[in-house]
């Protein structure tokens, strides 16, 4: 699958895992109006949308380690990072599956999104929160409440900051079009 198929960066509120009908492992893109299901693991996915942009997961660890534009974010461990692929797509990670059941751990919330997060009691699933999206979807979390917030409101932050740069940039070039 070529990267130009898959929702605009714009569009997306989450990339989960998930197993597919016959067992095998997928990833579910969550967009505003609806979902589109791989049959490709969370991984593959973010790379495809970071090879868009000219960029890979790998080079965007580099960048974030450089200082450089600080793409990437590590927070406990290299996986747990923040991936800031354009400044309306900041992926936030959350836990929502256990190891060792199937491939990709992780689910990635798009952090420029609004999203509600609350506590679950239900000890039965073994999540401890639930994250609600613009579109309904919930997702179940196995961090906390206050991990899972206090990890959106570093990817608010990254947009927030991501969106006064460009402010900034769009108006430089327009003094320097009217100095020209």
């Amino acid at each position: 699958m070529e990267p130009k198929y898959l929702p605009a960066e714009r569009d997306v509120l989450a990339i989960l895992p998930e197993i597919g009908a016959s067992g095998e492992n997928g990833t579910r893109i969550v967009v505003q109006n609806g979902s589109l299901w791989l049959p490709h693991v969370v991984r593959y996915v973010l790379n495809m949308y970071a090879a868009r942009h000219g960029m890979s997961l790998t080079l965007l660890g580099k960048l974030g380690k450089l200082g450089g534009g600080c793409r990437i974010r590590p927070r406990n461990g290299r996986r747990n990072r923040i991936l800031v692929i354009e400044p309306w797509l900041v992926l936030v990670p959350t836990q929502v599956r256990r190891g060792k059941i199937a491939r990709g751990t992780l689910a990635y919330i798009n952090g420029s999104r609004r999203t509600r997060v609350e506590p679950l009691t239900d000890a039965g699933s073994g999540a401890k929160s639930r994250i609600h999206l613009l579109d309904g979807t919930a997702v179940d979390s196995l961090w906390t409440e206050a991990v899972n917030g206090a990890r959106l409101e570093e990817g608010r932050s990254f947009y927030a900051d991501a969106l006064l740069s460009l402010s900034a940039r769009i108006r430089e070039e327009e003094q320097a079009y009217i100095n020209f």
